[in-house]
């Protein structure tokens, strides 16, 4: 989808916004191209350069968990990042990551 390049942009409203749309255009035939673009986005805000990382992983990790419920297919793929920022020094995205993981063990007991 060619709106996810607006992630680039420093402004974390406008990164919400987009997101939100994205979420709201989220197909079956889209879902794996998105999940992909999202993990990379993440992936990237742990680089020293990111100084609104924080907020960014939080608006990151709330878009991943909505594709995860909404289409349980990508689940496995998600849930294997995560994991790696349960420990974040960010309170408020550890908290999401341990809310979603919370939330497909107990939705998914396969991937316990």
């Amino acid at each position: 989808m060619d709106i996810l390049k607006t992630l680039t942009t420093p402004n974390n409203d406008i990164r919400k916004k987009t997101l939100d749309l994205c979420m709201r255009l989220l197909s079956p035939r889209n879902v794996q191209n998105v999940v992909g673009v999202l993990k990379k986005e993440l992936v990237k805000t742990d680089s020293p350069g990111h100084d609104d990382g924080k907020e960014y992983r939080k608006i990151l990790v709330e878009s991943l968990h909505k594709c995860a419920v909404k289409f349980p297919e990508v689940v496995p793929d998600v849930v294997h990042l995560l994991m790696n920022y349960i420990g974040d020094e960010n309170t408020a995205g550890a908290k999401d990551v341990i809310l979603f993981v919370r939330h497909i063990v107990e939705e998914y007991p396969k991937l316990r």
